[in-house]
């Protein structure tokens, strides 16, 4: 087991961090790596990679279009990031189909791989965070709202790179390095659910309350002589 886990190790860690920005000083690159290698021990097997550019990737531009979402350019460039680093990692030997085993190695590295990338384009900044299939699992549309709360895409530097890392790091010890079953938690659509419920009992409250202290109708004399009568004679019987 140790042995795998040490080729293991070996072979990921220079694609842990790929930072041509220099946003990272050499400590930070080293903690990162040490977070993967022991994650990497554990029972998920969670990684969490940092990749910044100088220009935007070929690989990225082949992939993108105007029209695609954050999120969907996110995953493209995960999965080119991820099925390079596969072919780099399966040797040409001859001895089997070469690029399905590629595609095997990729498919393995996307189930446990994050990857946060930033490249410039147009004078701005690119931040993309493509999770892992492991870390999606654990991660509702509520907790990644939670998570991306107050941090920026836009202005791009070490601290706020770093705070991408510390949060997504905490999340990924929390929810899902070395847990036995992924649940995504709390969602938008739990809360709308309970929202509407609390706002139902306290609507049938208040109509009960309004019922309660609502003035008598009025209504004709010989009801409230008859009711009068009743009562009294119940009374005195």
């Amino acid at each position: 087991m140790l042995e795998t886990f040490t080729g293991q190790a070996a072979q990921l860690r220079p694609y842990m961090v790929h930072d041509q920005q220099h946003f990272l000083t050499t400590r930070q690159k080293q903690r990162i790596i040490k977070q993967n290698l022991c994650w990497q021990q554990q029972r998920n097997q969670a990684q969490l990679w940092v990749y910044t550019f100088k220009k935007q990737p070929q690989m990225f531009s082949a992939l993108e279009t105007d029209d695609e979402s954050k999120s969907d350019k996110a995953l493209d460039g995960s999965t080119a990031i991820l099925t390079h680093t596969a072919q780099q990692m399966v040797p040409r030997n001859g001895a089997y189909d070469w690029s399905t085993m590629v595609n095997i190695r990729a498919d393995k590295l996307e189930r446990h791989v994050s990857i946060l990338m930033i490249y410039p384009v147009d004078n701005h900044w690119d931040l993309l965070f493509s999770p892992s299939e492991d870390l999606s699992a654990a991660m509702s549309d509520f907790q990644s709202w939670q998570l991306n709360l107050g941090l920026s895409n836009k202005e791009v530097d070490n601290a706020t790179l770093m705070k991408y890392v510390h949060r997504y790091t905490s999340f990924i010890n929390q929810r899902v390095a070395n847990v036995k079953v992924l649940d995504p938690g709390v969602t938008w659509n739990n809360l709308v659910e309970l929202l509407f419920g609390v706002l139902l009992i306290v609507g049938i409250i208040a109509y009960i309350r309004w019922l309660h202290k609502r003035p008598p109708t009025g209504g004709d004399s010989g009801n409230d002589f008859d009711d009068g009568f009743m009562t009294g004679w119940w009374l005195n019987h």
